[in-house]
């Protein structure tokens, strides 16, 4: 029987001592025990340090930085820090259930075959009362392309990638101030456009917490560095160089698309409707054929 993985687990926090603990704590309490926890602390104020000292848990290892605003500065000290075979990202404000490692390591599928494993997500709110269920994937022959055009089906908290892929593509998180919210999304194109093969299981093994302080609850903000990485991906890497008007105005279609809901779920109707509208303007067409697409792929995962 061949040895379980190491599996570096990378936690970058700021100020959130609170979380940061439920957070080591779910990781120390998984039923897979080959692992080791790289939190990197961006010079917190708080007891951050004081918490993971408590634990007193030789698998925990500590750095600190100064990210300048940048989170991914932070997850490429652990990732270059990291001595598993694998990586796996928790932010510090999510949780893990018990046997997420387990599920994604100990499962009936040769973990050799992929270069990044993701599983579905919770979301739920401070009150811990659940919101909605984040379905990632399907993985698709035409992954990179996909990702592009319905968006990204993957959540940073829920997924692990092979050292050895990173290392031989040179691959890390995009620490552009232009992509600041989205370098996640980032690095998963940047593994399709090589050819990385995901696999997703359909099954929900972590939580992430929505509240004020979330990065990606800034609307505005974020979109506008989503369609940065975009831009740049359609015009810049992809090879798509016949079809990128038509594949970037679909995008633009879908990106107001998702603003809209965004706005809706905040409570913000005047907003939502306005972009929803807005979406409806740029390309009846693609507007349908996302609302379609983003049905069909969640009508799959369920099967």
């Amino acid at each position: 029987m061949s040895m379980k993985p190491l599996i570096s687990v990378v936690i970058p926090t700021y100020n959130d001592a609170h979380h940061l603990k439920r957070s080591v704590g779910s990781v120390l309490s998984q039923s897979y025990s080959n692992f080791e926890v790289i939190v990197v602390d961006n010079s917190s104020l708080d007891n951050t340090k004081a918490v993971l000292d408590a634990f007193k848990d030789e698998r925990i290892k500590y750095f600190l930085i100064n990210n300048k605003g940048s989170i991914a500065a932070s997850r490429n000290l652990g990732i270059r820090n990291a001595s598993g075979s694998w990586v796996a990202f928790l932010d510090s404000d999510d949780f893990w259930y018990k046997d997420k490692l387990t599920a994604m390591f100990c499962s009936d599928f040769c973990s050799e075959n992929f270069e990044a494993i993701s599983h579905n997500v919770l979301t739920v709110d401070v009150n811990g009362d659940e919101l909605r269920k984040m379905v990632c994937g399907p993985f698709t022959d035409t992954f990179y392309y996909d990702l592009l055009f319905t968006g990204n089906r993957c959540s940073t908290s829920a997924m692990v990638v092979k050292s050895s892929f990173l290392r031989a593509n040179k691959l890390k998180f995009n620490e552009s101030a232009d992509f600041i919210t989205v370098e996640d999304y980032g690095l998963w194109l940047d593994m399709a456009n090589l050819g990385a093969k995901f696999k997703f299981i359909n099954q929900a093994l972590s939580e992430y917490l929505v509240h004020e302080n979330n990065n990606s609850s800034k609307v505005q903000f974020h979109f506008e560095n989503c369609r940065n990485l975009l831009r740049h991906h359609v015009f810049t890497v992809s090879e798509f160089p016949d079809e990128a008007d038509k594949l970037w105005k679909a995008i633009e279609t879908r990106l107001k698309m998702q603003m809209a809901i965004a706005y809706f779920r905040q409570g913000q109707y005047l907003s939502a409707f306005y972009f929803f509208g807005y979406g409806v303007c740029i390309s009846p067409k693609y507007f349908t054929t996302f609302l379609l697409s983003k049905y069909h792929r969640r009508l799959k995962a369920k099967h």
